[in-house]
């Protein structure tokens, strides 16, 4: 399961750029007229766009997460369902995270090739701070305190603690289902700051 860690690149990435170009059309003129000239109020907007970044980020995780149960094999629902299960949710969660971040890239009228530098950029130095190509018992203590500030570095600790999970207890099960709420709670605060930044934009913009 410990391969599972390099789909983190993938997961954000490619849901990144792919989201990339949907805010950039959308934020297209003649589009955004047209979303301006709806008498939908702006926050419905917001969500419905966030509705399909998410859905971008649930299509980048089910075609990683797939790839990882084809390497691990059948066997392991049989023999390790809980722990990947909580492999799952880890990468589930971080797609939607990312999901979050192309959201707020959008809403802060980033262009598509700066949101594609951004994305590779982010990617890479989110993987690398979470243990992704070194593992997390070799970078040293002043990037092991900056990795925490990274949602890579709380999904790692669950990958990791499931892969090394033997007995399946609620006492080895509820920590790393709290390192899953730290990672997500980046994900909420981008949406936050997202729709905030949106319904500033489009107050601006029929203004």
């Amino acid at each position: 399961m410990m391969r599972s860690q390099f789909a983190s690149y993938p997961i954000f990435s490619s849901a990144m750029v792919c989201i990339a170009v949907l805010m950039s059309s959308v934020g297209r003129r003649p589009v955004r007229n047209r979303r301006l000239a709806s008498p939908e109020p702006a926050h419905a907007r917001n969500l419905a766009l966030l509705g399909a970044c998410v859905t971008i980020a649930l299509i980048a995780w089910a075609w990683n997460f797939e790839l990882e149960v084809a390497v691990l094999g059948r066997s392991a629902l049989a023999s390790s369902p809980v722990q990947l299960a909580l492999v799952g949710a880890a990468l589930l969660v971080y797609a939607l995270v990312s999901a979050s971040v192309g959201f707020l890239a959008g809403q802060l009228g980033v262009s598509e090739n700066a949101a594609n530098a951004l994305a590779n950029i982010l990617s890479m130095v989110m993987s690398f701070l979470g243990g992704a190509w070194t593992g997390l018992s070799l970078l040293p203590d002043a990037l092991l305190a900056v990795a925490h500030f990274t949602p890579a570095y709380w999904v790692t600790l669950v990958v990791e603690g499931a892969a090394g999970l033997g007995e399946v207890t609620a006492e080895a099960v509820l920590p790393l289902v709290g390192d899953l709420g730290v990672c997500a709670l980046f994900g909420v605060a981008a949406v936050l700051v997202g729709l905030v930044l949106g319904r500033s934009r489009s107050r601006a913009q029929v203004a």
